[in-house]
């Protein structure tokens, strides 16, 4: 676990356990539903959300609602393959500005996750995994947005493309 330098000091936050925190949450959304994907079958039923997931969930709807939702998308696709010594660095977090009743939110947060395509590992590939929008609340961070408008699309895109391309004939 590394954190890429940039993080904003916040007066009322301690940021460096707001860092771990951080990372941990992202790395648990990114760990979900558990499964690779996989572009060779018809994307499965959407997953059920573990609790210990559904509880970094805002309890302010429509926001909670929302996340649900879209977990119920995330969960059909599942994680993208890596390669050997797959590492997560967090990307520097923007400024915590206030939105919708929430004092400190943080928009988009996102992991970096790298990998060495050989043993060598001249060759590295990587993809960022984002969520949305970060809300402080209660004292913990938590999720309340986990797709922007674009990415939600893109994604039905995604499984819509998929379903036809594995549609029983």
């Amino acid at each position: 676990m590394r954190y890429d330098a940039g993080s904003v000091a916040v007066s009322d936050l301690d940021i460096d356990r707001s860092l771990a925190a951080i990372q941990a949450l992202v790395e648990a959304w990114l760990g979900f539903p558990g499964r690779q994907l996989d572009f060779s079958r018809r994307p499965p039923d959407a997953a059920p959300i573990p609790d210990a997931l559904a509880a970094t969930i805002t309890r302010v709807e429509p926001y909670r609602s929302r996340v649900l939702a879209d977990a119920a998308l995330w969960s059909r696709l599942g994680v993208p393959p890596t390669g050997v010594g797959t590492e997560h660095i967090l990307r520097p977090l923007p400024r915590p500005r206030p939105y919708d009743g929430w004092e400190h939110t943080l928009q988009p947060v996102a992991l970096r996750v790298e990998w060495a395509r050989t043993m060598v590992g001249l060759e590295v590939d990587y993809y960022c995994f984002a969520l949305e929008r970060l809300v402080h609340e209660d004292g913990e961070w938590r999720v309340a947005e986990l797709y922007s408008d674009q990415d939600r699309e893109t994604v039905r895109k995604v499984i819509e493309f998929l379903e036809g391309k594995h549609a029983a004939v």
